[in-house]
């Protein structure tokens, strides 16, 4: 039983590391070279609102696609509260999969968000001022 929670907790660091690297890859670099495409426009943020279905159906899958592993040990730990093997499981697996480290696994898909963002928030009305910013990332 032993050999076998350890095989997949592994797993489970296996799924955590590859979605991280579906974000950072797929979805950070799409959604970077979107926001850089809509900069080439005279006004980038209806580009980036054209974009936003595709960035959309990107962070949905993301969503759905979040490791099994920890999803069932989640499920398991919720449906029997009284099973402390679970719960520990499920917090060790959390603890080394959430927090500071995790989140600069993902710098770069959090730093293509936020430029998109900021793209796209220079077409709502109040924001004017970020078109100054937007013609200093044209030039």
């Amino acid at each position: 039983m032993k050999k076998r929670v350890l095989a997949t907790l592994a797993e489970g660091a296996q799924e955590a590391r590859r979605h991280a690297d579906w974000l950072n890859w797929i979805f950070g670099i799409t959604t970077f070279g979107l926001t850089l495409t809509a900069l080439q426009f005279a006004s980038p943020w209806k580009i980036a609102l054209l974009c936003l279905p595709i960035v959309l159906s990107m962070y949905v899958y993301a969503w759905y696609s979040f490791p099994p592993t920890l999803r069932t040990l989640r499920k398991l730990a919720k449906e029997h509260p009284e099973d402390l093997e679970v719960a520990k499981l499920t917090a060790e697996f959390e603890k080394s999969h959430n927090g500071l480290r995790a989140f600069l696994r993902v710098i770069p898909m959090i730093f293509a968000m936020l430029v998109y963002l900021f793209v796209l928030a220079t077409g709502i009305p109040g924001y004017e001022f970020l078109h100054a910013a937007i013609a200093a990332l044209k030039a």
